[in-house]
């Protein structure tokens, strides 16, 4: 089945069954794909550009079945500078680097890296490996500069 556009949200359908379309973070930022949903339907995805999945999004309503979009979990290393001097530090070692990161009230999450790991415990910065579920992907912005 040919995918074109988000339909809605999942609550916007309370009296469907659901068909989960199981996704890493990062296949939420693809705009064409074909995967097949927990009920073996074939998807085709072809999203407007730019168009983010989150979960949650409906992407088919057919007969009383939604399918939903779902993240699996994944490891990402969670940071948790201590002083703004640690978030200077961290700050400048993700960013000579380019590592997309995503910022939460007490913590940085970047997708996972032992190196990285590493870095942050040789430097006397709190982090560590976790198992989570994200609502958006790391996303890189490619803009042209020299160091």
């Amino acid at each position: 089945m040919k995918v074109t556009a988000i339909v809605g949200r999942e609550t916007d359908f309370p009296n469907h069954q659901c068909d989960e379309l199981r996704l890493e973070s990062d296949d939420l930022a693809r705009r064409v794909f074909r995967k097949r949903t927990a009920a073996g339907r074939e998807l085709k995805v072809s999203l407007p550009r730019n168009t983010i999945l989150r979960p949650g999004d409906v992407l088919l309503e057919d007969g009383g079945v939604i399918v939903v979009v779902r993240v699996e979990p994944e490891w990402v290393l969670a940071i948790y500078p201590a002083s703004f001097e640690q978030i200077a530090q961290v700050g400048h070692q993700l960013g000579n680097r380019h590592i997309p990161i995503q910022i939460y009230e007490n913590e940085i999450l970047v997708a996972y890296h032992p190196l990285l790991e590493s870095l942050f415990q040789g430097m006397d910065i709190e982090c560590a490996r976790v198992l989570r579920t994200l609502e958006q992907p790391f996303l890189h912005i490619f803009a042209p500069h020299m160091h």
